[in-house]
């Protein structure tokens, strides 16, 4: 098949100014030159990617002489898309990096600071001792709450407040909203945030059963890459997790599934105290009956206590009181409360029965649509 003169003149100058953009190659690489690898393969992509595009655009351009509008604005509009693109991802790389990058020259006595209100009183307490402090507070990238395809993401920099105020969670996962209400007062709540109150781990902080409720996964990142680890194991012990020497938690993924309902409960001696006990629950309904379920309770164990049994009970039967009866049975038996100040063994016990079973009634009439 032969092409017209005007078809080949095109296809012609488009080969050359493709082959001539690799000259853009050596601008891109010595721009990115001294980056981290991920930020420089993402310059050369884009930066290439666009140079080439461009080009082509300009060969149809010097070509199609009577387009030039439409050719001049798409032009000017796929260069501003690859442009904030590039500049997005740079930025919130370049921000993951340099936290990462200031835990490995500073060492293990360096401690990560944001809202403050988890690693303070432990310092008051002698019980963090850090003789560096890192503040993130100015990694506005971390702070977000967002949805990619099937999962809502959030930035460990988000703060409580806006996970109460986030319209996103609350219509997929409303137990966020049910637990903020109730985390310490709005100080606490307008400087706190997320990713602290994960890495203090202390087993009677709400979002870690919240998060595990909700089959969340957390992300990792340091010097060799990022990681992402399910909730169920990030927790190690006490006061401990996954994150290690010169690695930075920098998101928490939550799966968006079709039929979801849940909900958090908690008992506190006053207002914004920390919890006595607290139970979260997910359910997943499809077609009458419960598809998935996430149970986690809060201040009735060394750490926080993710109910299997309660799940595998849940799973592939319908929701109803008789089943969330033999749930909080369950809660009551599979907790490890200590007596203190707050109340003594048997009463945390029974409490977190109680508060299983509210949270499974509330869930299951979320996901059904019958909430009051």
């Amino acid at each position: 098949m032969e092409l017209s003169t005007e078809a080949s003149t095109i296809l012609q100058v488009i080969f050359i100014n493709v082959v001539l953009s690799g000259d853009n190659a050596i601008v891109v690489g010595m721009a990115a030159a001294g980056s981290p690898p991920d930020i420089r393969r993402k310059v050369i992509f884009y930066g290439i990617g666009g140079a080439v595009v461009l080009r082509v655009l300009l060969s149809l351009l010097a070509v199609q002489f009577l387009q030039v509008v439409e050719l001049l604005l798409a032009g000017g509009l796929l260069l501003l898309w690859v442009s904030w693109k590039l500049f997005r991802e740079i930025r919130q790389s370049a921000a993951e990096h340099s936290g990462t990058e200031a835990l490995g020259r500073l060492g293990p006595t360096a401690r990560i600071i944001a809202g403050g209100h988890s690693l303070l009183p432990m310092m008051k307490l002698r019980m963090a001792r850090p003789e560096m402090l890192i503040d993130i507070n100015e990694l506005d990238e971390l702070s977000y709450v967002r949805r990619v395809d099937a999962e809502i993401r959030i930035g460990a920099l988000t703060r409580h407040v806006d996970l109460l105020e986030s319209e996103l969670l609350a219509e997929h996962f409303p137990l966020f909203a049910d637990a903020e209400a109730v985390i310490a007062d709005p100080v606490v709540r307008n400087r706190g945030t997320i990713g602290g109150s994960l890495c203090q781990a202390d087993a009677a902080e709400d979002l870690s059963a919240v998060c595990s409720a909700a089959k969340a996964e957390v992300v990792i990142r340091g010097a060799d890459g990022e990681r992402a680890v399910a909730m169920e194991d990030f927790h190690l012990g006490p006061y401990m997790t996954a994150v290690k020497a010169g690695e930075l938690l920098t998101e928490i993924r939550l799966p968006v599934r079709p039929g979801a309902g849940s909900a958090h409960e908690k008992v506190e001696r006053r207002a914004g105290d920390w919890a006595i006990a607290a139970a979260s629950a997910a359910v997943w309904v499809d077609g009458g009956t419960i598809a998935d379920a996430g149970i986690a309770l809060s201040a009735v164990g060394m750490t926080t206590i993710h109910l299997t049994r309660a799940e595998e009970l849940l799973t592939g039967s319908p929701p109803s009181e008789e089943l969330f009866a033999q749930a909080r049975e369950i809660a009551a038996a599979d907790c490890s409360p200590s007596a203190d100040g707050r109340g003594p063994v048997d009463y945390k016990r029974h409490l977190a029965g109680v508060l299983t079973h509210r949270a499974l009634r509330r869930a299951a009439a979320r996901a059904l649509r019958q909430e009051a």
